[in-house]
C-alpha cells in the first residue's frame, strides 16, 4: 500500500503592520497537515 503525502504553503499579509506602503509577508508551509516551517519578511 502507498502511502499519501500531502504537502502545502500558504502566504499571509499583515496588513496591519504597513510601514512606508510595505508589509511583511508570512509563508507557512505544511507536511501532512503538520505545521513544518514559518517564515516572515520585514517590512
Amino acid at each position: 500500500m502507498r502511502a499519501k503525502n500531502t504537502f502545502g504553503i500558504s502566504f499571509f499579509a499583515h496588513t496591519e503592520r504597513e510601514k512606508d506602503g510595505k508589509v511583511p509577508v508570512i509563508a507557512r508551509i505544511t507536511v501532512d497537515a503538520q505545521r513544518e516551517c514559518t517564515n516572515s519578511t520585514k517590512a
